[in-house]
């Protein structure tokens, strides 16, 4: 983005009045430059920040209130043939984080601060179906976000194991995934309709990717796992070949 352009996003976000929820948000006539500004704002709570909620509403509530006017119409889902292709042209520092968003569905930030406390030895092989391993996750739920457990092929485990974040900043690996035409975004709705294709129950997909809360994860965590574990193994055999 421009230098110009954010001087100007700012600028109009900057005389807004204060907004404290969406009545007060369509009360607004805003200009195009409020309303690509907010977007972006609202991205980067969400992507970068790792929020949740902002003001307690879901930040895709605030984004549809958000509507762009476009000439064309946006591309926001994946095939599988699309992420083949894609990795041989991801930068080669970025491929083993790319193939950890595809396999885990998890958000870029919550697997930036996974991996900025990785712990090797922490990995684990289910035991019922071995090709699945699992990294529990203890200290990426920041803000209101909460991540759990991320699930990925055992014949990926070596790969991960050897991997070292590349930059010091999260927003620099995930632009050079959006970059890329891959943003990790896109590749969660990617993942979430594998599983689902392949008869994966929403519930298990929505804690594979972590969007269960903790409360129910606390309660069931043992049943959610083990059918994770299950469904997952069900589902490996179609995920994408990286090669290139």
């Amino acid at each position: 983005m421009s230098e110009a352009r954010k001087k100007d996003y700012i600028n109009g976000l900057l005389k807004l009045p204060d907004i404290r929820n969406i009545a007060d948000l369509l009360k607004l006539k805003l200009t195009d430059s409020q309303t690509k500004g907010l977007r972006v704002f609202i991205h980067f709570m969400e992507d970068v920040i790792g929020f949740e909620k902002i003001l307690n509403i879901n930040p895709d509530k605030w984004l549809k209130s958000l509507k762009i006017k476009t000439s064309q119409p946006k591309i926001t889902f994946f095939n599988d043939h699309d992420l083949e292709e894609a990795y041989p042209l991801i930068p080669v520092n970025l491929q083993t984080f790319f193939k950890l968003a595809a396999y885990t569905g998890a958000r870029g930030i919550h697997l930036f601060r996974a991996l900025q406390d990785f712990k090797p030895e922490n990995i684990q092989t289910d035991g019922d179906n071995p090709e699945v391993s699992f990294y529990p996750v203890t200290d990426a739920g920041r803000g209101n976000k909460s991540a759990f457990v991320l699930y990925f092929p055992s014949s990926f485990v070596d790969e991960l194991k050897s991997y070292e974040l590349p930059h010091q900043h999260p927003s620099t690996i995930l632009k050079g995934l959006q970059d890329a035409g891959m943003p990790v975004k896109n590749l969660r709705k990617w993942h979430a309709n594998l599983l689902l294709k392949h008869g994966v129950q929403e519930s298990i997909v929505d804690y594979l990717q972590s969007r269960t809360s903790r409360t129910v994860i606390g309660r069931h965590y043992a049943n959610l796992h083990m059918q994770a574990c299950r469904a997952y193994s069900q589902t490996i055999q179609y995920f994408p070949e990286f090669t290139g």
